[in-house]
């Protein structure tokens, strides 16, 4: 069992998963940063609640994760949701992409944050494609 001295404050706990990112958090935090996208400030790893986001932006009281290949496991995914329902309690909106939307095309996946962003329409993400996938006929 841990005891309650073995787990890190907030701030060493931020700190160690911001060194240990993902590749796929490490190429969207390089287009985040320094309001890299519409002028909005991110923060990488936000303690909220009990919990950790990948990335947060105060002003919209936004949280952007990342989903790997766990995610889509059937108790990684009831986990997430209670996790999701907990952060949204706090009035945060929680978006999600995964790292195959990134590894796809970045571009597409910003395209579609910064829609949402501008519309400040932030239901739950709908597929992103490529313009290029061929599994999508014409006109969406």
């Amino acid at each position: 069992m841990r005891h309650i001295s073995d787990i890190p404050p907030p701030t060493l706990r931020s700190r160690d998963l911001r060194r240990h990112m993902t590749e796929q958090e490490v190429r969207l935090w390089v287009r985040l940063k320094q309001r890299g996208l519409l002028g909005y400030k991110f923060r990488r790893q936000q303690p909220i609640g009990r919990y950790y986001v990948d990335f947060y932006c105060p002003e919209l009281k936004l949280a952007i994760e990342l989903d790997g290949g766990h995610h889509f496991e059937p108790n990684q995914r009831a986990y997430d949701l209670v996790r999701q329902r907990s952060i949204e309690s706090l009035g945060i909106k929680v978006v999600r992409y995964t790292n195959s939307d990134i590894n796809q095309g970045i571009d597409v996946m910003l395209e579609d944050l910064a829609h949402r962003l501008r519309r400040r329409a932030f239901r739950l993400p709908r597929r992103v494609v490529r313009r290029d996938d061929p599994s999508v006929s014409g006109g969406e």
